[in-house]
């Protein structure tokens, strides 16, 4: 991937085909089998994936890493590229992209059989098989009467798989370890008698009131529109690449794609991603500030105002993300790797 050194790019976790791959969430290691019951994080139908990234990224929104690119090496600050088809703005050399896969793939395959008996599907489809450029077939994508449909054109791009965890319990097991022992740091910092009671009646609260689920993902582009991205970046675009050096600054499609093409060798475009959305549900109505009074108080004799500042540090110790109140749900997506399309990068490592 323009000669990605993936130790020093991904802080990867070695592995080998035996073994099998982690990753470290709020403390916890999770391994592939846990997760998905693989050796490993790979994207399905990608033979070129990452290593696993040791510390997860995360975002709200399944398909957030597919379509950007990273600059030297950085997962954590990714340039937005190919997700601009979702933006109202208009980037005419990534609109020609993705109006050409909407008219030769997308309403053909995906939205036919879909919406072909709906008018305003109809409607829609002969506005834009006789619009005269991309400027206007984007107008009319944009036109809220037609929304579920360029919604639906954009989701075509992807394919994604999802299964459920493999082992609930395990990870369960681990996450809930993790919260126990930010309870036990609390308590150990505390020079007060009846710790060995408080822990015991925390440890029952966090068993019955915490527990888990989990799902895994593929995310990727399908091959029909890598195919076209493929075709009018190296066979369209790449022939006038000096030019399109110039005008890099008039929008951000172009910005981003300069960068890729000219970047140094930790450079690359995402084109896939193994997500593991993860959820971690609380009981609230057991975990709060007065039941765990109420477990001080039964344990050790201090002042109600210590008491009321020893709740609070443990109540927020049950949160895995450190918050200071819990909600009944904690939901977000975590990248454990990515995949690239090698064809595609080993186009560019001449113009570097």
């Amino acid at each position: 991937m323009k000669k990605l050194i993936f130790i020093a790019l991904i802080l990867s976790i070695a592995s080998t085909a035996k073994s099998q791959q982690k990753v470290k969430l709020f403390n916890a290691i999770l391994t592939s089998k846990d997760i998905n019951g693989t050796q490993n994080f790979n994207v399905k139908n990608f033979a070129e994936t990452s290593k696993p990234i040791k510390d997860p990224l995360t975002a709200d929104r399944l398909d957030y890493w597919v379509g950007k690119v990273f600059v030297d090496g950085n997962l954590r600050n990714l340039l937005v590229l190919f997700d601009l088809s979702k933006e109202t703005a208009k980037y005419p050399y990534l609109d020609s992209i993705d109006m050409d896969y909407y008219a030769s793939v997308s309403f053909r395959r995906y939205l036919k059989p879909l919406y072909n008996n709906e008018s305003l599907y109809k409607e829609l489809k002969s506005k834009f098989d006789n619009a005269k450029s991309n400027n206007e077939k984007k107008d009319l994508l944009l036109n809220d009467d037609y929304s579920k449909y360029f919604d639906a054109l954009n989701k075509s791009k992807y394919l994604i798989d999802s299964s459920v965890v493999k082992n609930k319990d395990t990870i369960e097991k681990k996450l809930r370890l993790s919260i126990k022992l930010n309870l036990d740091s609390i308590l150990l910092t505390k020079a007060i008698s009846g710790k060995a009671g408080i822990n015991a009646s925390l440890e029952n609260l966090l068993n019955k009131g915490v527990t888990i689920s989990g799902t895994y993902y593929t995310v990727a582009y399908n091959a029909d529109y890598l195919s076209k991205v493929y075709y009018y970046l190296v066979s369209k675009y790449k022939p006038n690449i000096n030019q399109i050096g110039n005008i890099a600054d008039k929008d951000q499609f172009l910005s981003t794609l300069w960068k890729y093409w000219k970047g140094k060798d930790d450079v690359g475009l995402i084109t896939g991603s193994s997500v593991l959305k993860l959820q971690i549900n609380y009981n609230v109505n057991k975990i709060n500030i007065d039941t765990i009074k109420t477990i001080i108080k039964a344990n050790v004799k201090i002042p109600e105002i210590e008491v009321a500042k020893l709740a609070v540090e443990l109540y927020e110790g049950f949160s895995v993300n450190k918050t200071r109140s819990l909600s009944a749900v904690t939901s977000n997506y975590y990248c454990l790797s990515y995949a690239y399309f090698q064809e595609l990068e080993s186009n560019f490592e001449e113009d570097k």
